[in-house]
Parts: C-alpha cells; sequence; structure tokens
C-alpha cells in the first residue's frame, strides 16, 4: 500500500493499494475520511454500508464515501482480489453525482475493464512520494474519466456531463501542461474522449480550441515565472518548451516582448 497526499486545485490522492483476499482479510465496521473507489479483479465479496449488504463480484466497483459506516470481506469459496485508491477534493462531490455511484446503490458494473485496469496498475507503480506526485494524480483524473465516461447517469442532462469533462479537461491541463510530451492527444486518451468532442467542448466553454486553450496556459505561467526571476531557459523548461528559442518566438507573438525584455518590465 502506498499513502501520501498530493493536492490539486480539485483533487487530492490520499492512497492506493491492492489487495488479496486469500487470507479472508476484511475491514471494519468503520469510518474513513475520504472517498474510496474499489474496482474488484477477481474473485466476490460483501460490502456493508451503513448496516445494508451489498454482494460484489469481479468487474464491478464500489465507491464508500466520508463519514460512512462501512465494512467489507471476501466471499469464502471465491475470495476477491481488489485495487482501491483513496481521494478527496472540493469537486469530488459533484464529480460522484454525475456517475451512477449513489449513495442508495454504491454497487457498479464495468463493462470496459481494458479502460480502467492499465490506470490502475499504472498508479499503483508510481512513487507518489517524490519525482511522480504531479504524475500520479494526473493517472487518478484520468480514472474519474473514465468512470464518468462509463457510468453516465440517464437523468443528467448533456449539457452537465459536457461541464464535468471540461472540469476535469482543466485540471489534467493544469496538472501537465510543464511537460513537453504533453499534447492534445495525449489529453483526449487520459479522458477517453475523442479530438473531436474535446474540440467542441472547449469550442463551446471557451471560445478558442484545447491546442490554444493549453498554449495559452503555458504562456500565462511563463509569464509568473518571468516576473520572478526565473532564466528563460529554466522559464521555458518548467513549461512545456523544450527548445528555449521556439518558446521566445511564441512568447513574442503573444505578448508582443521577448521573454527577457519581459522579465526586466
Amino acid at each position: 500500500m502506498k499513502e501520501e497526499l498530493f493536492s490539486e486545485q480539485s483533487i487530492k490522492l490520499v492512497g492506493m493499494g491492492r489487495q488479496n483476499c486469500k487470507d479472508m482479510h476484511a475491514w471494519g465496521p468503520g469510518i474513513r475520511s475520504c472517498f474510496i473507489i474499489h474496482y474488484v479483479m477477481k474473485g466476490a465479496g460483501y460490502l456493508i454500508v451503513n448496516h445494508r449488504k451489498y454482494h460484489v463480484k469481479a468487474g464491478e466497483s464500489f465507491l464508500t464515501r466520508p463519514y460512512t459506516l462501512i465494512e467489507y470481506y471476501p466471499e469464502e469459496e471465491n475470495p476477491w482480489e481488489y485495487m482501491w485508491v483513496d481521494f478527496l477534493g472540493n469537486q469530488v462531490e459533484n464529480w460522484v453525482e454525475h456517475t451512477q455511484f449513489e449513495e442508495k446503490n454504491p454497487v457498479c458494473s464495468l463493462k470496459q475493464e481494458e479502460k480502467i485496469l492499465p490506470l490502475f496498475l499504472k498508479l499503483l507503480e508510481m512513487d507518489i512520494y517524490h519525482q511522480q506526485r504531479n504524475e500520479a494524480c494526473g493517472v487518478l483524473l484520468s480514472i474519474l474519466g473514465v468512470y464518468l465516461d462509463i457510468f453516465p447517469v440517464e437523468c443528467v442532462g448533456r449539457s452537465d456531463e459536457d461541464e464535468k469533462r471540461m472540469e476535469m479537461a482543466v485540471l489534467l491541463i493544469k496538472n501537465h501542461y510543464h511537460k513537453s510530451e504533453f499534447h492534445i492527444q495525449r489529453l483526449c486518451e487520459m479522458l477517453n474522449i475523442s479530438r473531436v468532442t474535446l474540440y467542441r467542448l472547449f469550442k463551446s466553454k471557451t471560445g478558442i480550441s484545447p491546442k490554444q486553450y493549453l498554449l495559452n496556459y503555458r504562456i500565462e505561467q511563463a509569464k509568473l515565472l518571468l516576473r520572478m526571476g526565473t532564466s528563460v531557459k529554466n522559464t521555458a523548461a518548467s513549461c512545456g518548451f523544450n527548445d528555449s528559442f521556439y518558446f521566445s518566438r511564441v512568447f513574442k507573438e503573444y505578448t508582443g516582448s521577448s521573454p527577457s525584455r519581459y522579465a526586466v518590465k
């Protein structure tokens, strides 16, 4: 099990792990202070939430909420193996409302295992204590994006669903803009949506393309770094530009001033 608190604007990655319950490992009854998603890889088990019992089998996921009495344990004949992730954040409740994870029914069937399983496995392999904290939060956002895609609530309007996708896209941009290898196709993959859908979202919500939004954000972050006295070379590298000369040209096109002149204004 790994535990760390990584804070992004709207989400905090608290912990992650994988549990083989051949030894009949169980948890609770008790209360946790965060949201937890469990994805059952093999076997089956039971979840009890506020004294109500649910049977959960391989391919299904369940979500538990903060400060709610819970208990879960494996089936004796076929004990489960699961992966889990703990998280918090000021937008998490809104995200949960846009899935079929309901308080009255916290269990959902997962039909697209090929999408969610690699993300959980990638998260488990990461060093969230030091170098990969930012990337780990990005993977968590990708996991949440898959659940949004797999579990759309029928009563939720298209505009509300688009709003949550847009929020997720902006969070991913803010979390990955500093990487030169981060581009729009990668963003689409993390969100599990097509380039056409992403373009439509950004044009309707911001009036510009996602590529333009990403570039604008990188330039705005570059301005902040330059005002702090960061060198042009380090600013470029910190904002996703491998080539400082290319960065300088783009920066001047956007601001009318070279990075070095902007820094001394």
